[in-house]
């Protein structure tokens, strides 16, 4: 991140100098600024604006602020930048940002959360792997996968132990419970996680998971119900559409025409984050490929790929479809 490099003494003199006549502190709006950046997600710029006011205006009210913000700003863009590469398969990159987010992760709820989420991935693509190795590979695969839960499990009771109705550590032991197929208990945790959904955005998590979890468990009426209570609350959202999809192949895996209209119908929507929109293309791709239109596999594929160049699921699932169409074509 870039850092302004000037000197600051004259500055810092003449906001004390402001501040101690009763004029109006500049540094606040510099810190208004960074607000609004950080809620845009723009945290080179927070870095950049906090750093201005740390230098030039140490006598600022917005002082301790500034450095409390900058602070946060770095969890976030650690967070997203391990989460993407976790969600890429790049899970070697993505513990090297993840040893750096914990290391400043602290009483901050979310942080904690985002550290259990990628652990949590990276057990997922174990368990998967383990599939698919020789007999002999498994056991050790699985011990490491579960040696993943458990320190998922760690942060997730952490968050709760700063904060018992943190949404985010509710949220955490739902997809525990769920990961370890004590579906009962997932339940118990994921309606505390919805009770104290801090946003559109979290709700519309929380309480697709719930539909999720009711799914597993085969209560398909009930999971059904949190799905169309869920569209008709958020009409809007395209993320509703990826659950209604997992919900049919859930229901009926033979059946792929119920999930593709989902997915159609959810890309056509909003969707606030890019990496679901991956999902719900990848999704959409293999739902192609089951009917034989590898053509549009792969139109959807190159789409998710645009998004996440680099996402190794994506680019293995590309390969394989493109060989199938060569297939069919000899």
């Amino acid at each position: 991140m870039g850092k302004y490099l000037r000197i600051s003494v004259g500055v810092a003199f003449a906001a004390a100098f402001i501040a101690g006549c009763g004029g109006e502190d500049p540094a606040v709006e510099i810190y208004d600024r960074a607000k609004a950046a950080f809620d845009n997600g723009e945290y080179e710029i927070v870095d950049d604006l906090c750093d201005e006011i740390i230098m030039d205006y140490p006598e600022s009210e917005t002082f301790e602020k500034a450095k409390e913000l900058q602070l946060d700003a770095k969890r976030e863009e650690l967070f997203d930048e391990s989460k993407a590469l976790a969600n890429s398969g790049r899970f070697d990159e993505a513990g090297e940002l993840l040893m750096e987010l914990a290391k400043i992760a602290g009483d901050d709820v979310k942080a904690n959360y985002g550290i259990g989420w990628i652990y949590l991935q990276m057990a997922n693509a174990l368990a998967a792997e383990a599939m698919s190795v020789h007999p002999a590979m498994r056991g050790e695969l699985a011990l490491m996968s579960g040696a993943y839960i458990e320190l998922a499990k760690y942060r997730f009771e952490r968050c709760i132990e700063i904060d018992e109705d943190s949404s985010y550590g509710h949220k955490g032991m739902a997809l525990y419970y769920y990961s370890t197929d004590d579906q009962d208990k997932a339940l118990e945790e994921i309606d505390k996680a919805i009770e104290n959904a801090p946003d559109d955005t979290e709700m519309i998590s929380t309480r697709g998971l719930r539909a999720t979890i009711l799914a597993q468990k085969e209560d398909f009426e009930a999971s059904k119900a949190e799905i169309d209570k869920l569209a008709e609350d958020f009409p809007d959202r395209g993320e509703v559409y990826l659950t209604l999809a997992e919900y049919h192949l859930r229901k009926d895996i033979t059946d792929f025409e119920k999930p593709l209209d989902a997915i159609n119908t959810g890309l056509e929507k909003e969707i606030e984050d890019e990496a679901i929109k991956g999902r719900m293309l990848s999704l959409k791709a293999q739902l192609m490929a089951q009917t034989g239109d590898f053509d549009g596999a792969m139109e959807a594929l190159k789409a998710a790929l645009e998004i996440d160049p680099l996402n190794q699921s994506y680019l293995d699932m590309f390969t394989l479809v493109y060989a199938q169409s060569e297939l069919t074509k000899e």
